[in-house]
C-alpha cells in the first residue's frame, strides 16, 4: 500500500497534528510559554513536510491535496492572495489528471 510506504503520509499526519495541537491550545487559553513550544513544534513539522519529497504518485497528490486546504493553505499564506490559491489547485488538478492516464 502506498501510504504505508510513501513518506509524504506521515509528514502530512505529523502537519496536521501539529497544527491541531496549537489549535487546542488556543481555545483552551494555554500558556505563552506552550503556545511557544507548540507553535515551534508546528514549524518543525511544517519544515519536515516540506523537506519530504514522495515516492509515489499517490504521495505527490497527497501533498497537494493536502497544500490546497484551508489548514495548510494558511500556512503557505495562499489564501490571502487568490490567484496564488487558484494557481496552486490548478497545479494540483493538472497533477489529478496525469496520475489517472
Amino acid at each position: 500500500m502506498a501510504e504505508s510506504t510513501d513518506p509524504m503520509f506521515a509528514a502530512i499526519e505529523a502537519n496536521r497534528s501539529a497544527v491541531a495541537a496549537i489549535n487546542a491550545a488556543g481555545a483552551r487559553d494555554a500558556s505563552d510559554e506552550e503556545i511557544d513550544r507548540l507553535s515551534d513544534a508546528s514549524d518543525d513539522a511544517w519544515q519536515t513536510l516540506l523537506d519530504t519529497r514522495p515516492t509515489t504518485a499517490a504521495g505527490l497528490i497527497a501533498f497537494m491535496d493536502y497544500a490546497c486546504t484551508e489548514e495548510a493553505s494558511a500556512l503557505l499564506n495562499i489564501l490571502e492572495d487568490e490567484g496564488t490559491l487558484e494557481a496552486w489547485e490548478s497545479v494540483k488538478e493538472m497533477i489529478h489528471a496525469l496520475v489517472k492516464r
